[in-house]
């Protein structure tokens, strides 16, 4: 991709993402914090259930590489 394209959609993409992001914090006000609980406990999850995919695909990626 050439760098220029690369750069306008980089900038377009992050401009949307920070004014979503922003307009949610806005919009939540002073209920941020539980919500932050609820998104904490839900990002802690999530995070063990990617770990536990990347172990799987590690260890599949050795059986193979080391079986010939």
């Amino acid at each position: 991709m050439p760098l220029g394209r690369f750069v306008l959609l980089t900038v377009l993409g992050s401009g949307v993402w920070n004014t979503l992001l922003i307009g949610v914090g806005w919009l939540l006000g002073e209920n941020w914090s539980r919500v932050a609980s609820v998104v904490g406990s839900v990002s802690n999850v999530v995070l063990v259930l990617l770990a536990g995919v990347a172990l799987v695909l590690g260890v599949w990626w050795w059986r193979i590489r080391h079986s010939r």
